[in-house]
């Protein structure tokens, strides 16, 4: 049960959807540079992903191969999530 004084603020999952997109919208408008705006989000996901990828695979930052053998983790990395998403979809058909 939602307070009375929250009720003004309570949306339907539709609502919610419709004000996000606006949202959205109204802020692309804004952005003259994409790249720029979404630059420090990429960043952020990028460093932790390697930061996660190094320590998995031991990969020493000072190794004079850090950055190809990162490159390869990576590469690891996102074909191992294609062949579980590839697994799944196979196993969502036969149900």
């Amino acid at each position: 049960m939602v307070p009375a004084s929250l009720e003004p603020f309570v949306f339907s999952d539709s609502d919610r959807t419709l004000r996000s997109r606006i949202g959205a919208h109204a802020k692309w408008a804004r952005v003259s540079d994409r790249t720029a705006a979404t630059a420090p989000g990429r960043l952020a996901a990028t460093t932790g992903l390697d930061t996660k990828l190094a320590a998995a695979y031991g990969i020493d930052p000072t190794h004079p191969d850090y950055v190809v053998r990162l490159t390869h983790a990576r590469s690891a990395y996102f074909a191992r999530l294609a062949l579980k998403s590839a697994q799944a979809r196979r196993r969502s058909v036969r149900s």
